[in-house]
């Protein structure tokens, strides 16, 4: 019997952003491509001021506990949001894909421990359907030793089911990596 569930199946199969990146037979190959202005600013949604209560469990709220959670320094915490196939992948980055629990609790206490002063800010997240969910977040970080900081600003694609981050995809580039959320959105719904 096969234990994976959809959504699992969906990822699986689904090709990665570098895949996608090179699939001409999209209708929205040039986005995917790389092909579109990075200096294009980021739109966000216009929520015209109303804010509804999330639920505890949505993945918009599991996202927004999940990036508090990175900038507590609490190591348990953050693993607390993935489980033992979940995948988190800083690919974009050159520090690799990380896969598994006990992986991705290495770079966890690789990266955010190799500072002395570790911040991580959300500037913003939105539910796209599907249990996707795209982020955009600030590092700010300093060595110790160091008087300077190193501050960071990426996106983040996250895959939800049932409480678990199946897969978090980090990008520098924003508007390319808002672009690749709308298309996983799309191939997850």
């Amino acid at each position: 019997m096969d234990s994976l569930s959809a959504t699992q199946r969906q990822l699986r199969s689904a090709p990665a952003s570098s895949e996608l990146e090179r699939d001409r037979r999209l209708p929205v190959r040039a986005a995917i491509r790389g092909q579109y202005a990075t200096e294009t600013p980021l739109r966000l949604r216009n929520t015209g001021g109303v804010a509804s209560e999330p639920d505890a469990d949505s993945p918009v709220e599991l996202t927004r506990r999940s990036f508090a959670a990175a900038g507590s320094g609490d190591y348990d915490l953050m693993l607390s949001f993935y489980g033992p196939d979940s995948t988190f992948d800083m690919s974009d980055w050159g520090l690799g894909v990380h896969s598994g629990e006990a992986s991705i609790r290495t770079f966890f206490e690789s990266w955010i421990g190799a500072f002395e002063e570790f911040e991580m800010d959300l500037e913003d997240v939105r539910e796209l359907g599907g249990g996707v969910v795209f982020a955009v977040a600030r590092q700010s970080a300093r060595q110790p030793r160091s008087r300077s900081y190193l501050e960071l600003r990426h996106a983040a694609i996250a895959v939800w089911e049932d409480g678990v981050a199946l897969r978090v995809t980090n990008y520098r580039d924003i508007a390319h990596a808002s672009r690749l959320a709308d298309l996983i959105a799309e191939a997850v719904a």
